[in-house]
């Protein structure tokens, strides 16, 4: 029940905020609906999927710290502080959920 809650949420939000074809090449407010679904509905990423130098860049670079020290340690080297900080940033970022 809460998925489809969810989804008519998402729709009503998306026919106020989204007119039909801006940055989407959708034949009708169906299609739109149904892709959106899918984003919601899909698993979010485990913290162990997200532990790779390319990600961390990623996360770095979107969040406008290019200079942090992870950027440059090996993630062998990495301990559990480090580890948690870069948790941190995943959350602050969006790339990963409570």
């Amino acid at each position: 029940m809460e998925r489809i809650d969810r989804i008519k949420r998402a729709k009503k939000w998306l026919n106020k905020n989204v007119p039909l074809g801006w940055g989407m090449k959708y034949q009708n407010d169906d299609e739109r609906v149904k892709s959106l679904a899918r984003l919601l509905i899909l698993p979010k990423p485990k913290f162990e999927d997200l532990l790779n130098i390319e990600q961390v860049h990623k996360t770095l670079s979107q969040l406008g710290r290019y200079t942090h020290y992870l950027a440059t340690k090996p993630l062998e080297e990495w301990d559990e502080y480090d580890k948690s900080n870069y948790k941190s940033m995943l959350k602050k970022a969006g790339f990963l959920n409570s």
